[in-house]
């Protein structure tokens, strides 16, 4: 799933963004790692196991990492999905419905969806 993801997001733009990672590794290495880092894997079982109705919501107790935050909204949009990433720093919300996005950001006020 991971990797039929990553082709995708590719397919739609998305260049992996490895400046973030600590080590001086090839390239195809350095993706393979950020593939599968915890908000991916959380965001690719979602996508498995919840109803295309309803949004993804993964809670996080570390910060994203840049390119995790790039990929997911590249995934929200070829799933055509709703996903909400809350981590130690704020809230980023990608979102299809460049309304509902817009109402988000503008408001600061997030819906009922957030317990």
């Amino acid at each position: 799933m991971l990797e039929e993801l990553s082709r995708r997001i590719k397919e739609e733009g998305y260049v992996p963004d490895t400046i973030s990672l600590p080590l001086n590794l090839e390239d195809r290495k350095e993706e393979r790692l950020l593939r599968y880092h915890s908000e991916r894997i959380a965001v690719a079982f979602a996508l498995i196991s919840m109803p295309a109705t309803k949004p993804i919501i993964v809670k996080k107790n570390l910060q994203i990492c840049v390119d995790c935050h790039s990929a997911l909204k590249f995934i929200s949009k070829v799933e055509s999905r709703d996903i909400i990433i809350r981590d130690n720093s704020k809230v980023p919300p990608f979102c299809e419905s460049e309304v509902f996005l817009w109402k988000l950001l503008v408001t600061n006020s997030y819906p009922s969806l957030i317990s």
